[in-house]
């Protein structure tokens, strides 16, 4: 096994684990029987019975907010911020109301901005809805100046309830069928009531800080529509932001059955050259978190243009060849005609990636082993100025005489050393086991300057001490020396199966915590014993839904 949003830090990450631990352990010494739901002190109205009595809604009493109707189907954070948008939109058009788009670029939720004779009408609306044209119980959280928000369920207020608000927050609940995680919070769409300037007539002024603009004038108000990462947006008229990030972004996945007979056969009859653990079978083992770490991907990063799978003439069982988002590669596409094969060094593997056919500039290299743990944004892995957002660990690599390394200890070396003669500095700190960013172009342009080190990777057959990491150390500290990447960090937790503590930390891993990315590993003596099959279980419970690129 190889291997939020704006690089914010919302937890610390060495004490993230830690906590998630403890409260497992808590957990273990309360009863898992459910406690009782008193549907009554839910209000007694038409809305509420209608919902109720439908076979796939029920009732769930959150921690804050006291029971909720909740509908009970995967929940798809993604999808369910267009469902809520749908709603809002729904509003507006009865309305009649004007708007335009002021979230984020590629953010999960919406935000809508209505001018003030519009705000009116669409208050209106709420309370005129026809609900029945909606599948599921949807909730709209009111918010009046200096007060707290106020929660209703759509169809149940009166208009005289949304005097006076200046935002609604639209949005449905939802849960695994079997889990109790519930859903939608994150996903809301937020409308947002610009209101008219007394001093300045015609002039709409902003809610708050970090929109499109402070104010805008009446006559400005133009909208045209605008695909961004797969999702239509209403936008103003000549104000792109330079704040977004641009697509497409691709992901390109390294993949390699080590159980495959055939292809074990192909790696004994070439192995004559490899050193040290470059022979550990255990690194091309193959437990099926391929099929789990795309799940993941598409069900959190849906806005990934396109996958690359790179095999050695290899071809999972369950991959349907048939979809349209994903594409399988044969070593021999991206390797020259030159080129020593079959190859079996990841360094080699890598450092060919740019040359995929129709490959977007932006992509990220993604291992099987490493996992999306929550909705993620494209500026998660990429600025608005087209660089790469670098996920730099804490931890410094090793410097010692060539004997006392691993091979992939000698790469990080002999890369560092090329950044030492050309740019005067030392690179020292690791990277995190994370989706790795990459710039088509950048790679393009280390294999031009640096020709002999990739040439001599074509030739590696197995990981040796004359091999560079060219996708890491070299495009990395490359980007950092020339203004084209910057240090991002982000919550994210590294799962080592190997001790007895990675099964606990696994155990209380929750797609509801701030953790982003996770990457399980199995590296050491094995103490904890054989984990294949706990994985996989974890695994097809964690991400249950199949992909569309699954037979």
């Amino acid at each position: 096994m190889a291997g939020d949003l704006g690089g914010v830090v919302l937890r610390s990450i060495t004490t993230a684990p830690r906590r998630a631990i403890r409260r497992a352990r808590r957990m273990r010494h309360r009863s898992s029987a459910p406690k009782p739901i008193d549907t009554w002190s839910l209000p007694n109205d038409d809305e509420h019975r209608r919902w109720l009595e439908a076979p796939d809604v029920a009732v769930v009493n959150l921690k804050k907010t006291g029971p909720r109707l909740v509908r009970d189907a995967y929940p798809r954070l993604w999808e369910m911020a267009e469902q809520n948008r749908a709603v809002g939109l729904a509003l507006l058009e009865a309305g009649d109301a004007r708007y335009f788009d002021v979230g984020g670029v590629g953010v999960l939720r919406s935000t809508l901005a209505v001018p003030e004779p519009d705000w009116i009408a669409m208050l209106d609306s709420i309370a005129d809805i026809d609900v029945n044209r909606f599948d599921a119980p949807i909730y709209f959280d009111i918010v009046r100046t200096g007060q707290h928000e106020e929660t209703y369920l759509l169809g149940t207020v009166d208009r005289a309830v949304l005097n006076d608000c200046i935002e609604v927050r639209i949005y449905r609940l939802s849960r695994a069928v079997g889990s109790e995680r519930v859903r939608g919070l994150e996903a809301r769409c937020i409308m947002q009531k610009w209101r008219a300037d007394n001093d300045r007539q015609g002039l709409y002024v902003s809610p708050g800080p970090g929109l499109v603009a402070a104010a805008i004038s009446d006559d400005l108000i133009r909208t045209e529509t605008v695909s961004e990462w797969g999702r239509e947006r209403q936008r103003l008229q000549g104000f792109p932001s330079p704040l977004a990030v641009a697509g497409p972004v691709d992901a390109v996945y390294l993949w390699v059955d080590g159980s495959d007979p055939k292809w074990a056969e192909r790696m004994l009859r070439e192995k004559g050259s490899g050193e040290g653990h470059a022979y550990d079978i255990s690194r091309f083992r193959d437990r099926g978190e391929l099929k789990y770490s795309i799940r993941s991907l598409l069900l959190n990063a849906p806005w990934i243009r396109h996958i690359y799978l790179v095999t050695d003439a290899q071809v999972p069982a369950w991959l349907n060849l048939d979809s349209d988002r994903l594409t399988v590669v044969d070593h021999r596409e991206i390797f020259s005609a030159t080129a020593t094969l079959p190859n079996f060094n990841s360094h080699a593997i890598a450092s060919r990636v740019h040359h995929i056919p129709g490959l977007a500039e932006k992509y990220i290299i993604m291992n099987d082993d490493v996992f999306v743990n929550r909705p993620a944004a494209p500026d998660l892995f990429f600025d608005s100025a087209g660089g790469v957002i670098i996920p730099l660990a804490r931890t410094e690599r090793v410097v010692a005489p060539t004997e006392h390394l691993s091979p992939v200890d000698v790469a990080r070396q002999n890369s560092a050393r090329l950044i030492e003669r050309d740019y005067g500095r030392s690179p020292s700190r690791l990277f995190r086991h994370t989706p790795v960013p990459q710039l088509k172009s950048l790679m393009k342009e280390l294999e031009h300057t640096y020709s002999d080190v990739f040439e001599a990777l074509e030739h590696s057959q197995f990981r040796s001490y004359d091999d560079h990491e060219v996708n890491g150390w070299l495009h990395h500290y490359v980007a950092l020396m020339t203004h084209r990447g910057i240090i991002g960090r982000y919550p994210y937790q590294y799962i080592n199966l190997a001790v007895e503590r990675g099964r606990e930390e696994l155990s209380a891993l929750e797609p509801t915590s701030t953790t982003v990315t996770f990457c399980i590993n199995d590296v050491g003596d094995g103490a904890a014993g054989d984990d294949s099959e706990l994985l996989e279980r974890w695994l097809n419970a964690y991400f249950p839904e199949p992909s569309e690129v699954e037979l």
